[in-house]
């Protein structure tokens, strides 16, 4: 899954700019529950999302660092 990523030319869409995100729920096609990714940080401090369904922390992988707010987390 990739929420933030470059374009097809390899020109990043979201340069120069702000952007938040809150939680991100996917579901399948019964609608039932699959991931639900919610903003926070680890135990450690680093900015992730957390997958309340599976229980996994998902960390970022590209450029750049991501900056997390104080109030965006439900966990």
């Amino acid at each position: 899954m990739c929420l933030f990523a470059d374009d097809a030319e390899g020109w990043d869409v979201v340069q120069n700019q702000t952007a938040t995100l809150g939680t991100v729920t996917f579901t399948d096609a019964n609608g039932n529950i699959t991931a639900h990714y919610i903003p926070t940080l680890d135990e450690n401090g680093t900015p992730c999302f957390y997958n309340s369904v599976s229980g996994a922390y998902i960390y970022h992988s590209g450029s750049g660092t991501p900056i997390f707010h104080p109030g965006n987390s439900e966990k």
